[in-house]
């Protein structure tokens, strides 16, 4: 109990004495302060440029994903077959589909030479068919981008729904 005591009166006496410290004490602690606030600044700094970064990737990446989900490659001068799904129609609403190619693209048959030179075509639709896309061979002659349009029409002749399927012609790559 007596070392409590000692112990307790050491303390109240050194509690009374004012801590002096050393001159150059304050300027390094100073400047430690302003090295860490400058620290700071440079850390939010570089937490934003990763932020940014990453938004940019994920951007870029999205990007590229829509680009080479919105268009086919098909190569200049060779037929290319062409499916165009039905799957968000009615197909026993609609009795006509129409293709329209944009120009330099043309249809393609070995067997009915005369669709080759065509650019619109008017097919009858039956309840009959049982497919779930309209089939279509197309050729170009022209490199670039291309969009080829398909109208859906009713029985009174109405526009049901149209879709574009994108085409990227190019030149063939020598190997």
């Amino acid at each position: 109990m007596e070392k409590d005591n000692n112990f307790e009166h050491l303390y109240k006496e050194l509690r009374k004495e004012p801590i002096q410290a050393p001159d150059f004490v304050e300027s390094q602690i100073l400047a430690r302060l302003r090295e860490r606030q400058a620290s700071r600044g440079r850390l939010v700094l570089w937490r934003f440029a990763a932020f940014a970064l990453t938004i940019l990737l994920v951007s870029l990446g999205i990007f590229q994903l829509q680009q080479s989900q919105d268009g086919f490659e098909v190569e200049v001068n060779k037929p290319y077959a062409v499916r165009v799904p039905l799957t968000e129609l009615n197909v026993s609403e609609f009795a006509e589909a129409e293709i329209e190619l944009p120009e330099g693209v043309y249809f393609y048959s070995k067997t009915m030479e005369d669709l080759n030179t065509m650019q619109s075509l008017r097919v009858a639709w039956d309840d009959s068919f049982d497919r779930e896309f309209i089939p279509f061979v197309i050729k170009s002659n022209i490199e670039g981008t291309k969009e080829v349009l398909v109208k859906f029409y009713s029985e009174d002749n109405k526009v049901l729904s149209q879709k574009k399927v994108k085409l990227q012609f190019i030149r063939a790559t020598e190997s």
